[in-house]
C-alpha cells in the first residue's frame, strides 16, 4: 500500500485502521473516516504531517507514527489540542526528531495525552530529555513505555522552567561486555634497572560510526 485514498470513506463506522509496514509517504486526512479512534502507521515512509493535520478525525485517541521519516521542526501547531482534542496515546518513536523544546511545546496543549513514545529519536539522547518531558507534560502516565511515578515528577520538578538546560547535545554511554580477537599483553617481567631491552606497549583505537 502506497496511498490512502478516498475509498476508505465508504467505511462510515470504522474505528480502528492499521496500515503498518507499507510504503505510505503521505496521509490525507480528508480520506480518513471521521469515526476513527485508532490510526496506526508505523513502519512507513511518512515524512511530514501537513496533510494528516489538515482535518484529522476528531475522535482519534491513538496515533502511531513510529519508524517513519519525520524530521524537526514539525509543522507549526500540527500536534495541538485544536486538531487532536481526544488524543490519549502518541507514538513518534524512531524518527529523526531533534527539537525537543518545540515538540514538547506543542504536545503540552494536548489535555488528554497520557502515553507518549519518543525513544529512538536524536532528541532522546539529550541528558535532560526525560526530566524535561515529564515536568513539561504533567498529565503523562507513560513515557517511552516506562511509567511516570509521583516520585519522578518530584525529582524533576522545575526543569520545564529551565529550557536552557536542554542543550542540543547528546550523551552516549557504551558498555563493552567482551572483546574478542585482540591478543592479550605478554606477562609483565620486571626489567633490570640497567637493562637495555626495549619496552613494548600496545595501543588500541575503537571507532564508532553513526
Amino acid at each position: 500500500v502506497g496511498e490512502v485514498d478516498e475509498d476508505l470513506l465508504q467505511f462510515q463506522q470504522l474505528e480502528e485502521l492499521v496500515l503498518s509496514a507499507n510504503q505510505i509517504s503521505r496521509v490525507t486526512s480528508a480520506n480518513l473516516p471521521r469515526t476513527l479512534k485508532v490510526l496506526e502507521l508505523c513502519y512507513n515512509a511518512v515524512g511530514d504531517l501537513q496533510d494528516l493535520c489538515a482535518q484529522p478525525p476528531p475522535e482519534l485517541q491513538h496515533l502511531g507514527l513510529g519508524y517513519n521519516r519525520l524530521c524537526s521542526p514539525l509543522q507549526d501547531k500540527c500536534l495541538t489540542e485544536d486538531l487532536w482534542p481526544n488524543l490519549v496515546s502518541l507514538d513518534l518513536s524512531f524518527n529523526n526528531l531533534t527539537d525537543l523544546l518545540g515538540l514538547v511545546s506543542q504536545l503540552s496543549s494536548l489535555q488528554k495525552l497520557r502515553v507518549l513514545v519518543l525513544q529512538g529519536n536524536p532528541l532522546a539522547l539529550i541528558p535532560t530529555y526525560r526530566g524535561f518531558t515529564v515536568d513539561s507534560l504533567p498529565k503523562l502516565s507513560f513515557l517511552d513505555d516506562v511509567p511516570v511515578h509521583s516520585e519522578e515528577r518530584q525529582q524533576f520538578h522545575g526543569l520545564a522552567g529551565q529550557p536552557e538546560l536542554t542543550r542540543s547535545e547528546a550523551r552516549v554511554v557504551v558498555s563493552v561486555g567482551q572483546i574478542k580477537g585482540i591478543p592479550g599483553p605478554s606477562t609483565f617481567q620486571q626489567l633490570k634497572v640497567d637493562s637495555e631491552a626495549p619496552v613494548i606497549t600496545y595501543s588500541y583505537c575503537v571507532t564508532y560510526e553513526f
